[in-house]
């Protein structure tokens, strides 16, 4: 009940308003429009089942380094020379110059030509049907309830305000393939849980 509630108060803030009840002080209310960026460890897919319950808010970026070895090198190195403070710091403060110097370009300004709208329909509505959450009995094996796939409105309008996004940040009028690859499939795809995306 207690992680309902936790999600049911997640799902009402991320769609701009919240409210509760307390004793003490009446009525609470919360309105707000806000993204939030997260990461987590791949132990987010064991609570896959969360994310139809919040409504599938979220999509995904997964990173998939291929030299271990000089990551983590990197990792002892900042730690054993004390740098590590300094380059958190560094990093916020890059990552606000950056997020300052960005083009004020609306959305709206952004071209979509008729093929790309059609493969973000078509791809959208795929992928919303393969990450919905199929409930089991507690033997694992028969279905507990007729899976019910979400419609792709939300997923389609985040892939493109992320195909829009790509391109004012690389200075394009128009989503080409480029944007489709780098803002539209790969995160499309890294959206679904792990099992599923690696069966496909």
């Amino acid at each position: 009940e207690e992680k309902d509630a936790v999600i049911g108060q997640l799902r009402d803030i991320f769609d701009g308003e919240s409210s509760r009840g307390l004793g003490n002080v009446g009525l609470v209310e919360y309105k707000a429009r806000f993204n939030m960026l997260l990461c987590v460890t791949p132990a987010i897919d064991q609570y896959h089942s969360i994310g139809q319950q919040l409504g599938e808010r979220f999509i995904s970026r997964r990173e998939h380094p291929t030299d271990r070895l000089s990551i983590t090198h990197k990792a002892i190195y900042n730690v054993t020379r004390g740098t590590e403070n300094n380059q958190l710091k560094e990093a916020r403060s890059r990552t606000h110059a950056f997020l300052n110097k960005l083009p004020r370009v609306p959305i709206t300004d952004i071209k979509f030509p008729a093929p790309i709208l059609h493969r973000i329909e078509t791809t959208t509505d795929f992928i919303a049907k393969c990450r919905s959450h199929v409930y089991r009995e507690k033997d694992g094996k028969a279905t507990a309830t007729r899976p019910s796939p979400e419609i792709a409105t939300r997923l389609a309008t985040q892939i493109v305000q992320c195909l829009a996004g790509w391109c004012i940040l690389n200075g394009r009028a128009k989503v080409d393939e480029d944007a489709w690859n780098f803002g539209g499939a790969r995160i499309l795809r890294d959206t679904l849980p792990s099992a599923i995306s690696w069966t496909l």
